[in-house]
């Protein structure tokens, strides 16, 4: 029996697609380093009014 891990084999899968979600990721990130201050804490607020809406039904 050997010692080595199941997972040490290098995948065979294509990392393209990977690639392609991180340069969406860096296309978000530039868009929210472009935001304006406001409406970034307007959405915050948004977000944390819809989060205990939902909290609230249950």
């Amino acid at each position: 029996m050997s010692n080595k891990s199941k997972h040490t084999k290098p995948s065979n899968t294509d990392n393209s697609e990977n690639k392609d979600n991180f340069s969406l990721f860096e296309e978000a990130m530039k868009k929210i380093a472009n935001a304006p201050k406001e409406d970034v804490e307007k959405a915050i607020k948004e977000d944390k009014e819809n989060k205990k809406n939902k909290k609230s039904r249950y």
